[in-house]
């Protein structure tokens, strides 16, 4: 009995080391904000979908999860976004950081 289960185990283990590889391609697809490197993100407490990206070119906002990003820096152009934070009393307030003191 016990050789039997060894003899299958060993065989589905064979069967699986021969399947091709598929995962990876080693193909990078870029989903996030054009605004160069990501500093933060901030994710809405209240919709996981609302995702905030604190960028060198500006604030970046996405509504879907991250399949798609708007630049949403209102009175903040010509500066850098080094950090984000949603404030804890209201989630519709967030506070954004400038690498130029803005």
């Amino acid at each position: 009995m016990r050789r039997t289960v060894i003899t299958r185990l060993l065989f589905v283990a064979a069967s699986l080391a021969t399947l091709p590889a598929r995962a990876g391609v080693n193909i990078w697809t870029p989903i996030g904000p054009d605004g160069g490197r990501i500093e933060d993100l901030e994710v809405h407490p209240r919709n996981s979908q609302v995702i905030y990206a604190a960028t060198r070119g500006g604030l970046y906002k996405s509504t879907d999860g991250a399949a798609t990003w708007r630049w949403s820096g209102r009175g903040l152009q010509g500066y850098g976004i080094e950090d984000l934070a949603v404030a804890p009393s209201n989630p519709m307030v967030l506070y954004a950081a400038t690498l130029s003191g803005g």
